[in-house]
């Protein structure tokens, strides 16, 4: 536990959990930096980024994050996300 408090800190970009100074979700340069989604946990984050951005289907983030996917839409729907 010592160790990873030590080695894990926050991305200087966008304050996920990190051992760099910049994440891997920030380094890689198929994002596109001029889209913003605003999640609730890292566990969100994690889930959106493993499907690919989609919510719906056997890959979607509804089912990593174990919701029904139109729970998942009306949050996002809610914060205004696209």
């Amino acid at each position: 536990m010592a160790l990873a408090v030590e080695q894990v800190h926050h991305c200087a970009r966008c304050h996920t959990f990190t051992e760099a100074e910049v994440c891997a979700v920030c380094l890689d340069p198929a994002r596109d930096a001029t889209r913003l989604c605003v999640v609730e946990t890292p566990a969100d984050q994690a889930a959106l980024e493993r499907s690919g951005g989609k919510v719906f289907g056997p890959d979607g983030a509804a089912r990593m994050l174990n919701m029904k996917p139109t729970t998942l839409a009306s949050r996002i729907k809610a914060l205004g996300i696209r």
